[in-house]
């Protein structure tokens, strides 16, 4: 077997401003199977281009499971965080101690997105089993942490 036939792989990956949208594509590529060659796409409003990910991260949610299955290296030409990929090993651990058959597989991209710590707040879903001031703490928490970690760079 050679390498390629070990990989799902995403090409070309492409981002167009369209009247209909702004999309992002890429082609898959994972010989023997039914995804080779498969075109994956995002569309979103036109005012939404300028957004649009530079970064593997949308890739990597939509292939991971795919990936798993067939058992292959999930391998996306363009910039990981170091966060995603060791979140993306977690998931595939528990997948894989629930479904046998999604197999932790590895996560190879091109590097790390240079703007990786350069965010600006923090989200929260409020859940009805936790309190909302655990929540909001630990919001304030993560503020202030990141705000301490940016300021040393």
């Amino acid at each position: 077997m050679n390498v390629s036939s070990k990989t799902l792989e995403l090409k070309n990956v492409t981002r167009e401003q369209r009247e209909d949208g702004a999309w992002l594509k890429g082609r898959i590529k994972c010989s023997g199977t039914e995804l080779d060659g498969v075109e994956l796409w995002f569309s979103y409003p036109p005012e939404y281009y300028p957004y649009l990910s530079q970064t593997a991260h949308p890739w990597v949610a939509a292939l991971l499971m795919p990936a798993m299955r067939f058992g292959r290296t999930l391998k996306i030409d363009l910039p990981v965080s170091s966060k995603l990929q060791e979140n993306a090993q977690k998931f595939m651990e528990i997948m894989h101690v629930w479904r046998k058959e999604y197999r932790v597989v590895s996560v190879e991209g091109k590097g790390s997105p240079a703007n990786q710590w350069r965010a600006t707040s923090v989200g929260c879903f409020f859940s009805v089993q936790l309190p909302k001031r655990w929540l909001i703490f630990q919001a304030a928490k993560a503020c202030f942490t990141f705000n301490a970690k940016y300021s040393e760079s």
